[in-house]
């Protein structure tokens, strides 16, 4: 029996958790209610895989906010279609130079450092840093999504890759 949750149900509870921790956040120049969201993946953030595109995780988290708390909610979605963790790592502080200061961010990164062969300790000093940017440049409330197990997917089924393996995936999950 599958103990997996419906993605409806998980982010329903995911955005409550969000909208009760974000509505005691104060920003100067937003309204109590208005959330920036800062989406950080990579195709899957863009909606990549969802039909239709607005479909995708972000946009769902997105839309469930602008429910919860009744405000404005912003999305700065930095979706990168292969982008690996360092890819989104540079994406992400050439935003936070700009002075975003996100009240949310969803992480969902790994999949690609994993297929393209990265070795587990180079994705969590990437990870790491991320993380530490954040912390340093904001105060957000930070959600990180785990690795998918990338062997039952449909296309290394059907073409396995030497990359792909359940071991590789654990290792990459630790830090994660």
């Amino acid at each position: 029996m599958s103990r997996a949750k419906p993605l409806t149900t998980i982010l329903a509870y995911f955005c409550l958790l969000a909208s009760i921790q974000l509505s005691g956040c104060s920003a100067t120049q937003r309204q109590a209610r208005d959330i920036l969201y800062l989406a950080v993946g990579a195709s899957d953030a863009l909606g990549i895989g969802a039909s239709p595109l607005r479909n995708g995780y972000v946009y769902r988290i997105r839309d469930e906010l602008e429910q919860q708390t009744r405000g404005d909610v912003r999305l700065l979605n930095l979706g990168i279609p292969g982008g690996s963790t360092r890819d989104l790592r540079q994406a992400l502080q050439l935003a936070l130079r700009r002075e975003v200061k996100p009240d949310l961010v969803t992480i969902w990164t790994g999949a690609n450092d994993l297929i393209n062969g990265q070795a587990p300790e180079d994705f969590e000093k990437e990870l790491s840093a991320i993380l530490r940017e954040l912390r340093d440049k904001s105060s957000s409330f930070i959600v990180i999504a785990d690795i998918p197990d990338l062997t039952k997917s449909p296309r290394f089924r059907s073409q396995p890759s030497p990359q792909i393996s359940a071991l590789r995936t654990t290792e990459m999950r630790k830090w994660n």
